[in-house]
């Protein structure tokens, strides 16, 4: 069972109704530990924390069209593992949504902590970490999340039902 989480970052974003708003760049995924989340360009993070641990980096072309997905087998990410993905059409909201072109690239650290490893009911052992943007991002027709901070060390993710709940 997943546990909450640990948060770093530097500003709020103001939520929309089933809309994104965010001034970082993002791609939206679900192939890491967190599900379908916004993960920040140019970053190499953990994304796979159970052996065998992988790294993936998000990185976009210079016109800011194409996201190209990169999985490495090091925290540098320097060690390639298999091919690359390349995305170039991006839906308006949800999995494989992007966009290159904000100016912006702020995101929080959010820490899993696990209760099947262990016992660690009171969330002292984080297992890992993944980078998630801030702003309001949509999952799907129906539901979105916002991502924010209060501080350098306080946060929260909400999640919105987009039909008033």
């Amino acid at each position: 069972m997943m546990h909450l989480l640990a948060f770093l970052s530097l500003s709020i974003m103001a939520i929309t109704n089933g809309q994104t708003n965010t001034d970082s760049r993002y791609f939206m995924d679900d192939d890491n530990d967190a599900g379908l989340t916004a993960l920040p360009i140019d970053v190499c993070f953990n994304s796979n924390g159970a052996p065998p641990t992988r790294y993936t980096r998000y990185t976009c072309n210079a016109a800011g069209t194409q996201v190209t997905k990169t999985k490495y087998s090091d925290p540098d990410c320097t060690t390639q593992e298999g091919g690359s993905q390349l995305f170039s059409s991006s839906p308006p909201c949800g999995l494989y949504s992007f966009n290159c072109n904000n100016a912006q690239n702020e995101y929080v650290e959010v820490g899993a902590y696990f209760n099947f490893i262990g016992n660690d009911n009171t969330c002292q052992n984080l297992q890992s970490s993944i980078p998630s943007v801030l702003g309001c991002f949509c999952n799907n027709a129906t539901s979105s999340y916002n991502s924010a901070c209060s501080s350098n060390t306080v946060g929260e993710i909400r999640v919105y039902d987009n039909n008033g709940g």
